[in-house]
């Protein structure tokens, strides 16, 4: 589920405001709204590697995680 999708969702049947009463605290409930997408983002930049490697391409290794470190980072933002 997408981010803008998440967000009209809770905003149109309050999730949010049920989770919280739940006793979920804030940060568990944005965190959990966002592993599948961080492991949707980890798989991604894995086979985007392994291609790289079939073609020869050398990527340096450093960056490769600074970028994935940014892209997860950013989907919450």
């Amino acid at each position: 589920m997408g981010v803008v999708q998440r967000t009209t969702v809770d905003k149109r049947y309050g999730l949010l405001a049920l989770k919280l009463q739940g006793g979920i605290k804030p940060f568990y409930y944005v965190f959990g709204g966002g592993i599948f997408m961080e492991i949707s983002i980890l798989i991604q930049c894995l086979i985007l590697l392994v291609v790289a490697m079939l073609f020869d391409v050398r990527v340096s290794f450093p960056l490769y995680l600074l970028g994935i470190l940014f892209a997860i980072i950013s989907m919450y933002f």
